[in-house]
């Protein structure tokens, strides 16, 4: 199979934060973190395009909702040729619609302390939605029902790209909960049990007990100080995802 085009998306540890704080990094002015990130590295193994628009503090729903946007964007004959890389991120973030412009929504991060809504939006909106953000958190929302989501998010997802034909390889950025290894209990797996195997089985199957940050961790890679991959750490990510694709016979490995 020749892949022309990468697409990938995730949450900070596929956008490349944390890049700009790597010694070798500290004389570059108005840094691309994006060239540092795991998706620009396999693209150098593969020789082909990435597209990444993967984004720090990013959702799951904003993961879902633009690559179902990119992909079905596609021509039928570019499928075959479009391989999808998407680094879920934390079941807890979610995005929030408001005057024609997404803007994230995350359960440990208030919305008014990310600087594009408050680019966007008077500092009066700002606080009301802070305030809405409070009482949502505080009196609605639920971890279990936003873990139920999100592995149903991983399911609609990789139906689409199956029934596409488009080959695709999904991993945890991070783990689903904050344990790693990340296992379901027993009354975990009664509730969840049959999706995940959904989600589990096939050629591009996840395993959901795995993650990019638990790989970092056991293998003692360099990291940043705010607990981001540095540049060599992409690298070697970056080859794992390659030789992954390899052993599944996604990609041919004389490429």
């Amino acid at each position: 199979m020749s892949i022309k085009t990468i697409y990938t998306n995730g949450c900070s540890w596929t956008e490349g934060c944390g890049a700009e704080t790597a010694p070798e990094n500290k004389n570059i002015q108005d840094i691309n973190i994006n060239d540092f990130a795991w998706p620009k590295y396999l693209g150098e193994l593969m020789n082909c395009n990435v597209i990444n628009e993967a984004t720090g503090g990013g959702s799951n729903a904003r993961i879902l909702r633009q690559t179902i946007d990119y992909v079905t964007a596609l021509e039928p004959e570019q499928r075959a040729e479009t391989l999808i890389a998407i680094g879920w991120t934390l079941p807890d973030r979610d995005e929030i619609y408001i005057k024609g412009k997404y803007y994230r929504f995350n359960s440990a991060q208030p919305c008014s302390t990310f600087n594009d809504i408050k680019q966007n939006l008077t500092p009066k909106k700002v606080r009301q939605i802070d305030d809405y953000y409070w009482h949502y958190f505080m009196d609605v929302y639920d971890p279990e029902a936003k873990l139920d989501i999100y592995f149903r998010q991983i399911y609609l997802l990789k139906n689409l790209l199956e029934n596409l034909s488009i080959p695709f390889i999904f991993f945890l950025g991070m783990p689903w909960k904050w344990e790693t290894p990340t296992t379901l209990n027993a009354e975990e797996e009664k509730r969840h049990g049959k999706i995940v195997a959904q989600i589990a089985s096939g050629t591009n199957g996840i395993d959901i007990s795995a993650s990019m940050s638990y790989y970092m961790h056991e293998h003692k890679l360099p990291m940043s100080p705010c607990f981001h991959p540095w540049p060599k750490s992409h690298k070697i990510w970056a080859d794992h995802i390659f030789q992954q694709l390899v052993d599944r016979k996604i990609v041919d490995p004389k490429i």
